[in-house]
């Protein structure tokens, strides 16, 4: 009777901290989903300011602001691939890693598994963030652009 009950208590406790482990791995995982938003926009914000100058001085001789702004992003598109063709390599080896360390350190198994499709999916998504978020600046510099030569005359 005694073993019963220390089992149904750990089984109990094991539930609940499988319960905290969920809900903190959701946290995680919405914590860097807005981390990698974040950095999405600042850096398409930073470019697109840095390149204010000579994205007014194109416009002046006569670029329109859809041709710059293809012009923008098929600059960026390319680094973005490589660094994607770069970390697929990588990926597994370093969840490996990082799941093998945590496992050392708390005898928690998280059981991870990557399936190919993944890869795929991780650039389209990227890609429309950097998309969504370069257009997001782009309007607003456009905006900007528009208010600072109304006011000027």
């Amino acid at each position: 009777m005694k073993y019963l009950l220390i089992f149904i208590i750990k089984k109990q406790l094991t539930l609940k901290f499988n319960t905290y482990l969920e809900s903190l791995i959701i946290c995680f995982i919405i914590g860097a989903i807005v981390i990698v938003l974040i950095i999405v926009f600042a850096t398409s914000n930073i470019t697109i300011n840095d390149s204010l100058r000579f994205v007014t001085i194109l416009n002046v001789i006569g670029y329109h602001y859809k041709w710059l702004a293809s012009r923008f992003i098929l600059i960026f598109m390319p680094i973005m691939l490589i660094t994607w063709i770069i970390s697929i390599p990588l990926a597994r080896p370093i969840i490996k890693l990082l799941t093998d360390i945590i496992y050392s350190k708390t005898k928690v198994l998280f059981p991870v598994y990557i399936a190919d499709w993944y890869y795929p999916l991780v650039l389209l998504i990227l890609v429309i963030l950097f998309t969504v978020s370069f257009s997001i600046c782009w309007l607003s510099l456009i905006y900007r652009n528009k208010i600072r030569s109304i006011t000027k005359t």
